[in-house]
């Protein structure tokens, strides 16, 4: 799974930028269920050396995780990043992700 990421990440294009969403989404969803403790979804982030925020109490978009799986691609002139918001509820339970493209260069 982690090659086809990559391999998703290094080709840049739009149809690949959606495709690439979907599989970080599948990935998540085996791996990171709905009501899956804070705690438990940082460890799997640390696992996959995904890069990310601590846990944030209290924001206004109540209590989250920021993470973001980088664009490795030497050869793209605008690099696509990949932003992921996890939400938790007062129990610090997940609710939900959402995982938005950030495009980085000139």
């Amino acid at each position: 799974m982690v090659c086809l990421l990559s391999l998703t990440l290094v080709l840049g294009c739009s149809s690949t930028e959606e495709s690439t969403k979907t599989a970080i989404s599948k990935r998540f969803e085996a791996a990171i269920p709905q009501g899956e403790a804070s705690d438990r979804v940082l460890a799997y982030l640390d696992s996959q050396r995904i890069e990310h925020s601590q846990y944030l109490r209290q924001t206004k978009d109540g209590n989250v995780i920021l993470a973001v799986i980088r664009d490795k691609s030497q050869f793209n002139v605008v690099r696509t990043d990949f932003g992921i918001s996890f939400q938790f509820d007062g129990q610090n339970r997940l609710i939900r992700y959402e995982i938005k493209p950030q495009y980085t260069g000139p």
